[in-house]
């Protein structure tokens, strides 16, 4: 949900709602139209964190105080949070969600100031999980199509308390054993419709998950139970593309888990300095969201090749079954929000500045090709020196997540690297995959091994030579073409 001038957040797994706001110096008025309407004894608990220059005093606490009831405290230490209360970011700081507590933090770094509202909502989702549903600031959010309301900024606290009286009154059983009849109906029904109207199947991920951004609809709709669900489904195309979206909904950031790309940087350094000019190094960045991932491995990648005289050709490919996201990431356009963890150095070697944010340089857009790809059915790719994909696996059943890794096996040379997200792991896979970096979610493709690969049906094999950057690559000519690669807007046909 968001307002005209701010965006907002909430979070339930405190045991009581965080509702999280996000402001511009503009939005100073539209936060005191909302607490003016915030009932004393909502339940939930208040966040703001405004979005302005270190040395500007807003005074914003006590202009809330006269407003609103509750009580509003502007943070300078470590607090537990609590429902009912206002909690107000200080000059020059940053709020950050550990726990049950919130902290204020000085801004040490260019990134901090940049963007303090980024920096909370991140942290109140690493915090509390699947449970926090966040938003940016409107005029970026409501371009997304990922907003779920949009309302006159005094209507917001009363929708809030609806939602979240809603949320979690419809009871749906995790394990088909234990759902009722009428729900294993009405489940299949509304997977049918996702596979029937988006081409995509979701049997092969985990039902918890789904069942959760389910019950988020169905709350955010006001309906009685997943029946009424799937009836409302199958009357309402609009729908579908709206639960489409949040089964894809996508938390991604530039250099995500610092430490892991650190030791991956040192790895990746030694792969470039193994290579010559003959050589190319090819990277597949698998569910690559809206692209920062794949542009963060560019980064390195060209920070890596300036050192080497005899410097190898790079190819990464990057690809998604979220074809919004697709499309933003082959744009290379990122707010001011979206950079807050590429340092100032990188931002001014590998960004162009524009007036509502940073345009991915050309060099950097080039070496990538973006794609509309299905990695649980299409077929695989093959002679890659490292394949990446995190925070992807999570969501799978253990079938789909065996089928991924003999995949991602299969198209690695041997020796190959795999970078998994930070709750993910090839251990299991121990037939495929030895530890390199178990601490960093860093693996490696056996080096002695049969070249197998028991997925989708691959019958004919040709080179793909409109592409330049694939031209020494022997592909599936029958994946390609109906797939219809795209290079960035930039890039050289």
């Amino acid at each position: 949900m968001a307002s005209a001038s701010n965006g907002t957040s909430t979070n339930q797994t405190a045991g009581f709602p965080i509702v999280a706001i996000g402001a511009s110096a503009g939005g100073i008025q539209a936060l005191s139209q909302f607490f003016a309407q915030v009932d004393e004894h909502s339940g939930m608990a208040y966040v703001v964190i405004l979005h302005l220059s270190p040395n500007h005093d807003s005074k914003l606490a006590e202009l809330l105080s006269q407003v609103t009831p509750l009580p509003v405290n502007q943070l300078t230490k470590k607090e537990r949070i609590r429902p009912d209360r206002v909690y107000v970011i200080p000059p020059n700081k940053h709020l950050r969600m550990e726990g049950e507590f919130i902290t204020a933090s000085p801004n040490l770094r260019e990134e901090d100031r940049r963007a303090p509202v980024d920096i909370f909502f991140r942290t109140l989702a690493e915090t509390h999980g699947e449970r926090a549903e966040y938003n940016e600031m409107p005029r970026n959010a409501i371009a997304t199509d990922l907003v779920d309301e949009v309302l006159p900024v005094a209507e917001i606290p009363q929708r809030l308390l609806s939602f979240t009286q809603n949320l979690g009154k419809v009871s749906i059983h995790a394990e088909a054993e234990t759902k009722p009849e009428l729900q294993q109906k009405a489940l299949r029904e509304i997977f049918a419709q996702l596979r029937k109207r988006t081409g995509h199947d979701f049997t092969n991920y985990k039902q918890p998950t789904l069942l959760r951004r389910i019950d988020r609809r169905i709350s955010i709709l006001e309906l009685p139970d997943l029946a009424a669900y799937a009836t409302f489904l199958q009357k309402n195309a609009d729908e579908v593309s709206s639960l489409l979206k949040e089964l894809l909904i996508s938390v991604t950031n530039f250099f995500r888990d610092k430490a892991a790309f650190q030791a991956l940087e040192q790895i990746l350094s030694g792969i470039v300095e193994a290579k010559t000019s003959d050589d190319h190094l090819r990277i597949w960045v698998a569910g690559c969201a809206t692209g920062e991932e794949a542009y963060s491995i560019a980064m390195l990648c060209a920070e890596h090749l300036a050192k080497v005289l005899d410097a190898p050709k790079v190819q990464i490919f990057a690809t998604d079954i979220d074809e919004h996201a697709i499309a933003i990431a082959r744009e290379g356009f990122y707010t001011i929000n979206d950079t807050a963890d590429v340092s100032p150095e990188r931002l001014r070697r590998f960004f162009n500045k524009e007036d509502s944010g940073y345009q991915i340089r050309r060099e950097i857009r080039e070496m990538i090709l973006f794609a509309n790809y299905n990695f649980l059915k299409d077929p695989p790719f093959s002679h890659l020196d490292m394949v990446t994909c995190r925070n992807v696996l999570i969501y799978f059943n253990q079938a789909a997540q065996q089928r991924v890794m003999e995949t991602f096996h299969f198209a690695l040379n041997p020796g190959g690297i795999l970078f998994l997200g930070s709750s993910e792991s090839a251990d299991r896979f121990n037939e495929l995959f030895v530890s390199v970096n178990r601490e960093q979610h860093i693996f490696q493709a056996h080096k002695r091994r049969m070249r197998s690969f028991s997925g989708a049906r691959i019958t004919a094999f040709l080179p793909y030579r409109h592409l330049q950057a694939f031209s020494n690559t022997f592909h599936c000519w029958e994946w390609w073409r109906p797939h219809g690669i795209q290079r960035s807007p930039s890039a050289p046909a």
